[in-house]
């Protein structure tokens, strides 16, 4: 919205008001006040409803909207974004440091903290001066001071008894401090491995990955993302007894993780491409490594194995497939260990063909994954033979419910012949089964 665009704060406040309600089953999409003309704030004064879905997302640029944040704010639930570019972490922290203290009442009620600097360390310390008893997020990029931010992360800690969600990137060696063992044992969703380009250049270690994972036994979601790893480097098994989701980077190092962790709850997996996040904040793919693929795919193959093994053939129902590095047959030669899956989402992937999941498309007519309900393609490459064997069987007269066939979507997907697979395509839409997508 431009500044020049003045309307009555009464039409911005209900524009507003729209926006930040959050409706029943669709998540809140919290609003960013980093960048905003006059027009907006003015009207936001008068709708404190407003403060309470907003995170502020803090650049050098936007230090006096931070202060009109904290005064509206009063005792709402604040989510708090500071992030620093390259240079700028100075002035910042000195602003942080007079919100922290000028607020006082307004920060018991942070929410979620989310760091992302190159200087982190020089954020940190002032953390553990303020009251942070309902905080439930804590989210840090940038790791480059590790004696001084495990003493400081110790203490916030500490004072987080209601800390449900930890995030950390970045500080080969980070090792969670003992004194962290007894606080880190309500964490529920952690989130470790080089999330940006910030600290991409030192991964965390698989062993130190594994101490910290060691710790958060009530984890329920663990997302581990590029690590770095020794090949003498041989620590124990952990076991997480709650675990129900496990996102794993398709780098060989990260894969490794795989061999020490057992599960023997887990639900749900998902095979993420390696991205990292640079300074414009826009997704980077990690360089592919094409005479690895091979290897790579030994790797993957042992590290499904390793994990049903070690977690007593978990009953995995969801697989969430973004890797390019493996083919998507592979899937096939882990069919015994994932014999339960009910839904299969899969992006990235450059030569699809459905045979491993359509018996009758295979000469031995058998089924590998029986309990199929939900397969989803997004933006991959697909044979356009296969989908003409797929309308012809969608479409046949026995195509009945009781046929039990999965439903698929396909999301801006391509046939090998560049046509782009889009509703007009597919003449089969109709079928209550199969809905084609752009």
């Amino acid at each position: 919205m431009s500044s020049n665009n003045i309307l009555p704060n009464e039409i911005l406040g209900c524009v507003f008001e729209y926006i930040c309600i959050p409706s029943p089953g669709i998540p809140n999409m919290s609003l960013s006040i980093s960048h905003v003309c006059r027009a907006w704030y003015q009207a936001a004064v008068h709708y404190t409803l407003l403060w309470t879905y907003i995170i502020l997302d803090e650049t050098s640029g936007s230090l006096s909207l931070a202060n009109l944040y904290l005064e509206r704010a009063i005792n709402a639930p604040l989510q708090l974004t500071i992030r620093c570019k390259s240079g700028r972490d100075y002035s910042i922290q000195s602003c942080v440091v007079s919100w922290l203290m000028r607020y006082p009442v307004n920060i018991k009620s942070l929410k979620v903290i989310h760091i992302s600097t190159s200087r982190s360390n020089y954020l940190l310390p002032i953390l553990p001066c303020i009251s942070l008893s309902g905080l439930e997020t804590f989210e840090l990029m940038g790791l480059n001071d590790v004696e001084l931010e495990l003493k400081t992360i110790a203490d916030i800690l500490a004072k987080t008894p209601f800390l449900k969600s930890l995030s950390l990137s970045g500080a080969s060696e980070l090792r969670f401090h003992p004194s962290m063992r007894e606080f880190a044992c309500n964490i529920t969703h952690l989130t470790i491995g080089s999330l940006s380009h910030i600290d991409y250049a030192f991964p965390l270690r698989v062993d130190a990955a594994l101490e910290i994972i060691g710790c958060c036994k009530g984890l329920l979601v663990l997302e581990c993302f590029t690590l770095a790893d020794e090949e003498d480097n041989d620590p124990p098994v952990t076991t997480l007894p709650h675990l129900s989701s496990l996102t794993i980077g398709d780098g060989p190092e990260t894969c490794r993780l795989l061999f020490y962790l057992a599960a023997p709850r887990l639900e749900s997996f998902k095979m993420a491409h390696g991205k990292i996040i640079n300074e414009e904040e826009e997704e980077i793919s990690m360089p592919d490594l094409p005479e690895d693929r091979e290897n790579f795919q030994d790797l993957f193959l042992g590290c499904i194995r390793a994990l049903c093994h070690l977690s007593n053939a978990p009953r995995i129902t969801k697989l969430v497939w973004e890797s390019s590095k493996v083919r998507l047959e592979l899937l096939e030669n882990c069919s015994r260990y994932l014999r339960n899956l009910e839904e299969v989402e899969i992006s990235g992937v450059s030569d699809v063909s459905g045979s491993i999941f359509f018996p009758s498309f295979q000469e031995n007519n058998s089924r590998h994954f029986p309990d199929i309900k939900s397969l989803t393609f997004f933006e991959c490459s697909l044979d356009p033979k296969w989908h003409h064997a797929i309308e012809a069987l969608y479409r046949a007269p026995q195509a009945a419910p009781s046929r039990n066939y999965p439903r698929i979507v396909f999301r801006r997907c391509t046939g090998k012949d560049g046509k782009r697979y889009s509703a007009f395509a597919f003449k089969w839409v109709s079928v209550d089964n199969v809905i084609p997508i752009t």
